[in-house]
């Protein structure tokens, strides 16, 4: 009878089990996949528009190499993850959120695992509600809109797969753990060691893992011992993290940790950031759509009391570390949730001279929330068989509103000007918003309200060099080269020698007619960066204007070297040859033109114009062909910059 009884119990954890895969990955679906389409957005711009490192198009040594070493962010792992996104699809967007959402769906299956395992250490919590908890922290997890920005974001990949391999580490240490002595433990062990290892490659704040191994031993498994963690403290979790942490701030900040790019120092950083992590608690308490946003500007912090509410944000979090550490041995679940929050944002909410808020910073802290909040919640409803069913009704409405929390907040991100009005409404004073909502309205071809928010951006920081860059490039656009370049020499002030700017500067000087100086910013440019594809690119086309094909193609023959894959370099490229007489090299081009956009009119005409004009010669001297180049127009970087 007992047998049949535990088979069916069996039987029930397994329905149960299906039930709660299925819906995971329902709810998932429905809140993520509307948004598989939707644009790139802000540092996706830098990162993998811009990012030739990812381009692979061999998956060959120097293709490996040049993603790990050469990508604008230090996160060797998550950088090859997106060049193999654009092996298999370019920039076609869907599938870089495509990835997205399927690991954000394997951190949620990871969660619940985690969650599990820890409940049966843990106790309190009969098998079969264990389980319910468990998936409750899954699914809270999973449809948080607070995870939008990790999850929508497609360059907060990083930050996604981090955190996968980071809980993928914890729970083979775990597994490891509860191995019997004299098992083969180094097994999970090792995993654990290179799941850490991968997260640190994703991303940087995963040097916390050492710690977050310490903090579950010492509570789940030495029942809070004192005499070992002390021990354990000064030997290992907290040094490794403090010096680890400390060499890797130097080295990639420099000596004052990079704050004097930044306009607040060191102590005002350290003043804001008990507000900015009350201000994370709230959002994760009661994640409504309309608090959250793409950024948030917050008052920093000049004193303690410079506002008020800093003191009162100190107070509050010591409270709560007080209460944790009071609970650590009646309430082990909810004091864990308190220090594993606290531990997941101690890297970027303090020292390091980071933006001050950041939504997507609070993916991993969330882990320890849910896991909390599911225990806190099934402890103290389902007290009864009855109360089981009401503790699982109200869960299952709770996931339902956050799910439709999720599905409103992603429509915001289905496109740049409603990403952007939507910051900007709820950061008025935002000159990051004024002037990315004002190139997103460009971008759409809605230039006086673009250039309306752009010098909105300017009237709130006269010297901002991103206002400055995208009004000149939209007057480059329109024509208005004098205009474009009082910006962009007002950039160069703010700035120094930059390349982006130098292209630019040496286009407006192009369209003023003069060449000289055009070739001076353009040869600057290449000396500070020889791999600078504008700079190439606008450079050939003002040669090409001028009839200098022979320079012209040295120059777009780089640019289509540097960024493979775009058709107006091809284009021009092949007018440039066609003026040298090389016809064979030029309907090469023409034809990459038609194969990357087979409805391209223009060099279809140009093709059987060409073929018309320059029969084909055995030998390599035909005539050139000098007719002028056809809507040569200068690459102003349309896409809305920082």
């Amino acid at each position: 009878m007992t047998r049949i009884v535990r088979g069916r119990s069996i039987e029930r954890r397994r329905a149960g089990a299906w039930l709660g895969l299925l819906a995971l990955v329902t709810l998932g679906s429905i809140a993520y996949s509307g948004v598989l389409h939707a644009p790139f957005a802000f540092d996706d711009q830098r990162n993998l528009l811009e990012n030739p490192a990812i381009r692979w198009q061999e998956v060959d040594l120097d293709s490996f190499r040049a993603a790990v070493f050469e990508s604008p962010s230090n996160r060797p792992v998550a950088n090859l993850t997106f060049a193999l996104n654009y092996r298999v699809g370019g920039y076609e967007v869907s599938g870089y959120r495509l990835v997205n959402v399927v690991v954000h769906l394997l951190n949620a299956l990871l969660v619940q695992f985690f969650a599990r395992t820890t409940f049966r250490r843990v106790g309190g919590l009969g098998p079969n509600i264990a389980e319910r908890a468990a998936w409750f922290a899954a699914l809270l997890f999973l449809v948080h809109p607070l995870q939008v920005q990790s999850v929508t974001y497609v360059i907060q990949r990083m930050n996604s797969l981090s955190t996968f391999f980071y809980l993928s580490a914890l729970l083979l240490y775990i597994r490891g753990r509860e191995k019997p002595p004299g098992s083969a433990r180094h097994i999970p062990y090792a995993g654990a060691v290179v799941s850490g290892l991968l997260a640190l490659g994703c991303k940087q704040n995963a040097i916390t893992l050492p710690v977050a191994v310490w903090l579950y031993e010492a509570f789940f498994f030495r029942d809070l011992d004192r005499a070992w963690m002390k021990r354990s403290a000064v030997r290992l979790a907290v040094p490794l993290v403090l010096v680890g942490g400390a060499i890797y701030s130097v080295l990639v900040y420099g000596p004052d940790l990079g704050y004097a790019r930044r306009d607040f120092t060191l102590g005002e950083r350290l003043l804001t950031q008990p507000r900015v992590v009350a201000a994370y608690a709230g959002l994760m308490a009661f994640p409504h759509p309309a608090r959250l946003s793409l950024i948030h500007e917050v008052e920093v912090s000049t004193s303690l009391v410079e506002p008020l509410t800093t003191l009162l944000a100190i107070l509050g979090l010591c409270a709560g570390v007080g209460f944790a550490v009071g609970w650590a041995r009646s309430r082990p679940l909810l004091s864990f949730g308190v220090f594993w929050f606290m531990l997941q944002l101690v890297v970027e909410s303090s020292v390091l001279p980071l933006e001050m808020m950041y939504e997507h910073r609070t993916y991993l802290p969330l882990v320890g929330v849910c896991l909390a909040f599911a225990h806190v919640w099934y402890s103290w409803i389902a007290k009864t068989p009855a109360r089981v069913r009401v503790a699982d009704g109200l869960a299952i409405v709770v996931t339902l509103a956050l799910t439709l929390g999720t599905l409103e907040r992603n429509r915001v991100w289905l496109t740049a000007e409603s990403l952007w009005a939507d910051a900007l409404s709820k950061n008025p004073g935002s000159v990051r918003a004024q002037s990315n909502l004002g190139t997103a309205l460009a971008m759409a071809g809605r230039f006086d309200e673009s250039e309306g928010h752009q010098l909105a951006a300017l009237a709130i920081a006269p010297d901002f060099f991103e206002a400055h860059m995208n009004l000149a490039r939209l007057y480059l656009h329109q024509g208005r080269a004098g205009e474009a370049q009082r910006h962009l020499e007002r950039a160069l002030e703010t700035r120094g020698a930059d390349p982006e700017v130098l292209a630019d500067l040496g286009a407006a000087f192009a369209q003023l007619g003069r060449s000289e100086e055009a070739a001076v910013a353009f040869e600057t440019a290449l000396d500070l960066a020889p791999d600078h594809r504008r700079s190439r690119y606008n450079y050939g086309l003002m040669l090409l204007g001028t009839n200098q094909f022979e320079e012209a193609s040295r120059q777009l023959v780089e640019a289509a070297r540097i960024e493979p894959g775009r058709p107006e370099t091809h284009m021009f490229l092949a007018r440039a040859f066609a003026g040298l007489g090389r016809r064979d090299e030029a309907i090469r081009q023409y034809q990459e033109v038609l194969r990357l956009v087979p409805q391209h009119g223009g060099a279809r005409a140009d093709l059987e114009l060409l073929v018309r004009e320059m029969p084909s010669r055995s030998s390599g001297d035909a005539p050139p062909v000098e007719r002028p180049p056809q809507s040569t127009r200068s690459d102003t970087g349309a896409i809305p910059r920082r």
